[in-house]
């Protein structure tokens, strides 16, 4: 088992106009023609979203983006300050106009997650396995 490889983080407060420099962010790490560039931008932004939306964060506080290389996969981690909701799949109607973007993560993905700590607060978190090259890789 490889140790992960974070490749970079970034922390900025809880607003929905932050979640563009967070996706500005992740690709200038991956590269704008990473052939995975519009789904990760995808999935970060629901991401975000919800740590705005549903956790303390949206509030005042701060939401980290850390994107790490792990075993054959690229996974993106979401951080808030946590809420009183953990991330679901909703069994709402396709017609809702919110309430569908971890359905999107969980069809997307080839994995995704949450840890949530009462003190620490949450990280959601997905992952593109087997598509994305490694840094060492993706240089040649």
């Amino acid at each position: 088992m490889d140790s992960p490889l974070l490749l970079g983080t970034l922390t900025v407060p809880g607003a929905a106009e932050n979640v563009a420099e967070a996706r500005r962010f992740l690709m200038k790490l991956l590269g704008g023609d990473h052939r995975d560039a519009e789904t990760v931008k995808l999935l970060l932004s629901e991401l975000m979203g919800n740590s705005i939306r549903h956790s303390a964060s949206g509030r005042g506080g701060l939401v980290t983006v850390a994107v790490l290389y792990v075993e054959g996969a690229l996974r993106v981690e979401v951080a808030d300050g946590g809420g009183p909701t953990v991330p679901c799949l909703c069994a709402r109607g396709e017609l809702v106009e919110s309430g569908r973007g971890m359905k999107l993560v969980d069809v997307m993905a080839s994995r995704w997650g949450f840890v949530r700590d009462p003190v620490e607060g949450g990280t959601t978190w997905f992952e593109l396995g087997e598509t994305w090259k490694g840094p060492s890789e993706s240089a040649a």
